[in-house]
């Protein structure tokens, strides 16, 4: 299999790296802001990321709501061309590549530099999770497709009625092997835009590894090459030659 394989019409609508913490950052999120200079200047846009949490009291024999409290979680670092994102949270940090993805080599080593930035302010111990996650959109005219052209593994109607779904939701899980799961789901997604007709079915994988010691500065990126190969193949595995030959046309 060809891991470097890259496509002219590459489905990819969003890349998300992400490396989950612990212990978490202290409560208090003031560190987090300013970010580095070189953060702030090639990431301008800063939106904060709050949790909200609401109390259920029990008294006089009924259930009360008290008021939503949020709290501050963390901070968003927009790029000026709103394709990039970093997220400095207390859980960890991610960092988002948005269409037009090209490939691996150019996303992943700026994934890798702002998280060595993330990595040298706060110094956490250990990766409780390790996630790579694609979400890939492959987008049809038609707004009833037959799935078994262009997928493959998604379970079809008794033969006895038509074929062309119009709605369904399939998912899977499994751990290829020790310490490595995969979550995979495929779902449709009807267009709504006046000026476009049909639909689109969303490919959402998800690989993940847990409980990294971040002492060794290698892990990381040892981890995350080990995950691309996981999510490669659920890709290649996933679509017919008839939709390769859809998104390199």
């Amino acid at each position: 299999m060809d891991f470097n394989k890259t496509y002219k019409k590459a489905p990819i609508i969003e890349a998300i790296f992400e490396v989950q913490i612990e212990p978490h950052l202290v409560d208090e999120l003031k560190q987090l802001v300013p970010a580095p200079l070189n953060v702030a200047e090639q990431y301008p846009e800063i939106k904060p990321i709050y949790t909200w949490t609401q109390k259920l009291k029990l008294g006089s024999g009924k259930l009360n709501h008290e008021d939503a409290e949020n709290e501050l979680f963390g901070y968003q670092f927009w790029n000026k061309e709103k394709n990039q994102v970093c997220q400095y949270r207390k859980t960890g940090f991610s960092f988002s590549r948005l269409a037009p993805y090209s490939m691996w080599e150019n996303h992943f080593p700026e994934f890798l530099k702002r998280w060595n930035e993330y990595y040298a302010l706060y110094k956490p111990v250990k990766a409780s999770n390790i996630i790579l996650r694609y979400i890939d959109s492959f987008d049809f005219n038609e707004t009833s497709i037959n799935l078994d052209h262009y997928f493959n593994g998604i379970p079809s109607p008794p033969s006895s009625l038509p074929q062309n779904l119009t709605g369904f939701i399939f998912q899977y899980s499994i751990e290829p092997e020790a310490n490595i799961n995969l979550h995979v789901s495929i779902t449709p997604k009807k267009n709504n835009s006046p000026e476009k007709n049909g639909q689109s079915i969303i490919l959402d994988t998800v690989v993940s590894s847990s409980s990294y010691n971040l002492s060794k500065p290698s892990v990381i990126e040892e981890v995350f090459n080990k995950l691309r190969i996981y999510a490669v193949k659920v890709f290649e595995a996933s679509i017919t030659e008839q939709t390769r030959r859809m998104i390199d046309e």
